[in-house]
């Protein structure tokens, strides 16, 4: 869809001849002649407003503070054009009233046009920077009542503990149930915090590999034993198959934080069947498939769960969404990737490829 211009001049032919610039660079163009209108036009929240200094009803300025004024309509970027205010002392009056930018006639339709889009990019930019402001400050306030909630459970069962404990009333086989259901609860606050600081040390490009010669396959093999218990106990056993060594200079621990990821989503989401894990060479490069034969992940998901912030299905507990892209950003740290493979009803298989030297491919 065309960016949407508002032309605000009581001048017909300067209207006339912006309108021809504009829409022959594929602008949409409104009009209005007034300081009224320039307000109206506002409130239908055109990409850019293009506001004459010099208006019968209100001046330019007065308008430009108005519309900047109004939370509404604030973020339309306003560029100043005239014909009759020309001086520095002008230039700043337009600016100061909240204009983002001013120009003085005749123009160069290349420059209004170049100063536009200027504008236009500026603004884009602001808006994805508020999106993400507004996307932590929401996941923090997701993370603090999470955390906040487990810690209390944690606290209120050992505090029950404890009270039977020292009132003589509790037998070892509840003690161990209740310790058991707390510390698994640490344990999964442990990983969320892991994972926000691993973030943030993605973010700040502070992350490490440490490349080193070994066998993925036995990595992998490893990484599916310290699971094994945990698969069963959810009706998901493991089935690993690994049946030659691939040797190559990858680093074990964060390859392993990739395949436990994976091994753990496809526990979650795999249904209480068996979940897959393959390891194989395939040219230059290694491949880890890690596949369940759960419910699957439709096209519009499968486009964003590798994004921050993203979880799989309605999941919301112990999971902030960051384990899938963490994940991915460590296979680019070795020249590699992770893609996903799946049909709604019939699974997900999720791939990781590596190149066995560590360098891109």
């Amino acid at each position: 869809m065309a960016e949407r211009i508002a032309i605000v001049d009581d001048t017909e032919g300067t209207r006339f001849a912006l309108r021809r610039t504009l829409e022959a660079a594929g602008f949409s163009v409104v009009e209005g002649g007034t300081g009224e209108s320039a307000l109206k036009l506002a409130r239908g929240l055109p990409d850019l407003m293009i506001l004459d200094v010099h208006l019968p009803d209100l001046s330019g300025p007065e308008v430009a503070r108005r519309i900047k004024a109004d939370p509404q309509t604030r973020h339309i970027p306003i560029l100043h054009l005239s014909a009759s205010y020309t001086e520095e002392s002008d230039r700043v009056v337009g600016l100061e009233s909240g204009a983002d930018a001013y120009l003085t006639e005749p123009a160069d339709p290349a420059l209004v046009l170049a100063t536009i889009h200027a504008l236009l990019r500026s603004t884009a930019a602001e808006r994805v920077a508020e999106r993400a402001l507004r996307t932590r400050d929401e996941f923090l306030s997701v993370v603090s009542h999470d955390m906040r909630g487990q810690l209390q459970a944690v606290r209120l069962a050992m505090e029950t503990q404890l009270a039977r404990a020292q009132a003589r009333t509790v037998d070892s086989d509840s003690l161990v149930v209740a310790m058991r259901r707390s510390v698994e609860d640490l344990r999964q606050m442990t990983r969320l915090v892991e994972d926000l600081l691993e973030g943030s040390q993605l973010d700040a490009g502070r992350l490490q590999i440490r490349l080193e010669r070994v066998d993925l396959a036995k990595v992998v093999r490893e990484v599916a034993q310290r699971w094994d218990t945990e698969a069963s106990a959810a009706g998901s056993p493991l089935a690993v198959d690994a049946p030659e060594p691939v040797e190559g200079r990858f680093d074990p621990v964060r390859v392993g934080q990739i395949v436990g990821n994976l091994i753990s989503n496809g526990i979650k989401y795999g249904g209480k069947k068996p979940v897959q894990v393959a390891v194989r060479r395939v040219g230059a490069a290694a491949r880890i498939s890690v596949a369940d034969s759960g419910q699957g992940i439709g096209a519009e998901e499968q486009k964003r769960i590798f994004e921050r912030f993203e979880r799989l299905g309605a999941e919301r507990r112990g999971s902030y969404g960051l384990g899938l892209w963490i994940a991915r950003e460590i296979a680019r740290l070795h020249g590699g990737d992770l893609t996903v493979q799946s049909i709604p009803g019939d699974g997900s298989t999720f791939t990781v490829t590596l190149p066995l030297e560590g360098s891109s491919f």
